[in-house]
């Protein structure tokens, strides 16, 4: 074998690789100056009809699943017995709906830790795990804490990293630690349909379509799913379910947008 001539051919070959990686690092970068121009325009033009954004853009989010639902009557069921069994004389359970309840406490004593967030939701999860009520696969969304001293905490399902915002848990604790409030609504998931996937529009195409408030500030911005807004027909029927953006502002509000379209849904409440 001519070695010099080897050495010769994997020299220039080690050469071209490092020009094509050099030429994948300024393209990188300069395509990473153009992308913060962009948003920050976009963010400029919000700005100038009085939206203020303190979180980022989600991008490079294309396309989604949707989400097959079934019947959730069966976990709501299954929370309103545990909650109805826990010896309250001051409590009671509504359920104003196949997969909702509420349940309420006008005289609650848990003595939970609210020294912090963490410790609060950490004895959050305990206590309803006594009390009966899984939470397996609900991840922390939202906490507030209200000027008198009242904590609001909302649980929402992670199915397989994907949030479905109306299977939720929603805790009121008061200054006291004690448990007021509880509201549950909750939509069985069947599975995804990795087959159908659904183009998504861009986050800040939502925004520039939709928000013209003076004074709105964006808090956060994220895609998950929701079912319809309207009452099913037949609740026992499997329905497939499209990808939605949502925006929380900052004083929690939230509004809820298709992720096909950018058209606003109007949430159904199931309480």
């Amino acid at each position: 074998m001519d070695w010099a001539r080897a050495k010769k051919i994997l020299i220039v070959l080690l050469v071209m690789l490092n020009l094509t990686l050099t030429a994948a690092i300024i393209s990188r970068a300069i395509g990473g100056g153009a992308d913060r121009a962009f948003y920050s325009n976009v963010t400029r033009v919000l700005g100038d009809r009085g939206v203020t954004m303190r979180c980022d853009f989600p991008k490079q989010i294309t396309s989604s699943e949707q989400l097959v639902y079934g019947d959730g009557a069966r976990f709501v069921e299954s929370c309103a017995k545990a909650l109805i069994s826990v010896d309250r004389r001051a409590a009671w359970v509504e359920m104003p709906g196949r997969e909702s309840l509420r349940y309420i406490n006008l005289r609650p004593d848990e003595n939970l830790n609210t020294a912090s967030v963490s410790a609060l939701d950490a004895d959050i999860r305990r206590v309803l795990g006594e009390w009966g009520v899984d939470m397996a696969g609900f991840t922390t969304d939202y906490t507030a804490k209200t000027a008198n001293g009242e904590h609001y905490y909302q649980f929402i399902l992670d199915y397989k990293g994907k949030l479905v915002f109306d299977s939720n848990i929603n805790v009121y604790v008061n200054g006291d630690g004690g448990i007021a409030e509880i509201a549950i609504s909750y939509r069985e998931i069947k599975g995804v349909t990795i087959d159908k996937l659904m183009s998504v529009i861009p986050a800040y195409q939502v925004l520039l379509k939709n928000y013209y408030e003076e004074g709105a500030v964006v808090e956060s911005i994220s895609i998950g799913f929701m079912g319809q807004n309207m009452a099913r027909e037949n609740p026992f029927k499997e329905s497939e379910e499209c990808a939605v953006w949502r925006v929380r502002l900052e004083d929690g509000s939230e509004r809820f947008f298709e992720a096909a379209y950018g058209d606003e849904i109007a949430r159904y409440s199931h309480l």
